[in-house]
């Protein structure tokens, strides 16, 4: 007998998306921290506050692929609004802002092809404090089969003309004020990617030049960068398992065309090499080791007045080793583990900080254990 089941194709959504999110920040210093600071624009305060907070609203209308006819594509349009409302305050001054930004954008799409898929969108804001910002981006995914192996590659890229952030242009504090007129920023960004699954293996190269780039000075200070910066990376991610083992290995390396406006380590990697079995046939084990490396560099400094990092030339970090041992042991409803973390401290120097002024963990160690209850 032979049965006929319908089944539901859209071809057509009207969707609207909500959105709301904020965020509230809070610093103060006691007054024996005052020499800290080079201004102190309001010399009795300890407290300083910032608030953000965004609401989105979008429209769309959505022509969906139709995955019963060859040759077609899917295609959206939307429109939608950002209101956005920002405060500074400190004793005797308040600073509200409030912002209105409209934006129009659409796309085409090919999602569902065997033969390939591609993907294209455009936005544009119209009215509003981003009024002309303009953002372009697109991929191509093409599969490739050689033998039994099932590689993809991907080539994407994006062309955008950004206002630059409000926080950028506008701030007050006790501690730093400043008011900017930058230019826009320009952004180019080009990339490729080679993923096969049989080998677990990805290949990447990517582009990147910006135009009007702003950083975060020595003084903290955001600046625009009067020439064009490039970025040249490629990475390597490369597993390899078998019954017992399992490593993943990660390797990026960068170069940026001046270190007068950004610093990046040269080179970073990372393995984990971890071993699994099962004894008595009852006891999950899992024992392994992660590394992480990067070339020493200028790293960016925190200042915790703005919750900025910005660029600094005193102090390089990196050319360390941080190593974590790990055993997991899994005996029906019941979990342990055990965690090693910078293994290394005080065997491989003493160079290991996630910022200037700020060091990682000295060797630590965490012990967990974890009972699964059922009804």
């Amino acid at each position: 007998a032979e049965y006929l089941v319908d089944q539901f194709i859209p071809r057509v959504g009207f969707i609207h998306e909500f959105e709301f999110s904020g965020n509230r920040r809070r610093f103060s210093n006691e007054p024996s921290d005052s020499s800290f600071f080079k201004n102190n624009f309001v010399d009795s305060i300890k407290v300083d506050s910032l608030r953000y907070a965004r609401l989105t609203n979008i429209f769309q209308i959505k022509i969906y692929e139709a995955p019963d006819r060859k040759y077609t594509f899917g295609k959206r349009a939307y429109i939608g609004n950002d209101q956005l409302w920002y405060k500074f305050s400190t004793p005797g001054k308040y600073y509200p802002a409030k912002q209105s930004n409209t934006f129009v954008g659409g796309g085409i799409f090919r999602n569902e092809g065997k033969f390939w898929q591609w993907e294209a969108d455009g936005r544009i804001y119209i009215t509003g404090y981003r009024s002309g910002q303009t953002e372009l981006s697109g991929f191509i995914n093409k599969p490739l089969a050689i033998g039994k192996d099932t590689t993809s590659l991907r080539i994407e890229g994006s062309l955008k003309t950004l206002v630059p952030d409000y926080f950028d242009q506008y701030f007050y504090s006790n501690h730093f004020e400043w008011t900017n007129h930058f230019n826009n920023i320009k952004e180019l960004h080009l990339g490729a990617k080679i993923q096969s699954q049989q080998y677990k293996t990805t290949v990447a190269a990517n582009y990147a030049l910006v135009g009007n780039y702003i950083y975060n000075n020595e003084e903290a200070l955001p600046t625009q960068a009067s020439g064009e910066l490039m970025i040249l990376s490629a990475y390597l991610n490369k597993d390899f398992e078998s019954k017992h083992w399992l490593i993943r290995t990660q390797l990026l390396a960068q170069k940026a065309s001046n270190d007068r406006y950004i610093h990046l380590p040269t080179v970073a990697g990372f393995i984990s090499m971890n071993y699994r079995t099962i004894w008595s046939k009852v006891m999950h084990t899992e024992l392994g080791v992660d590394t992480r490396y990067n070339t020493s560099f200028y790293a960016d400094a925190y200042q915790p007045g703005t919750s900025r990092f910005y660029l600094q030339n005193a102090q390089k970090i990196g050319n360390y080793p941080y190593i974590d041992l790990h055993v997991n042991l899994k005996l029906k409803r019941t979990q342990f583990f055990f965690l090693l973390m910078n293994a290394g401290s005080g065997l491989l120097g003493a160079n290991y900080y996630a910022a200037p002024d700020y060091p990682y963990y000295r060797r630590t160690y965490r012990i967990g254990l974890a009972w699964s209850f059922y009804d």
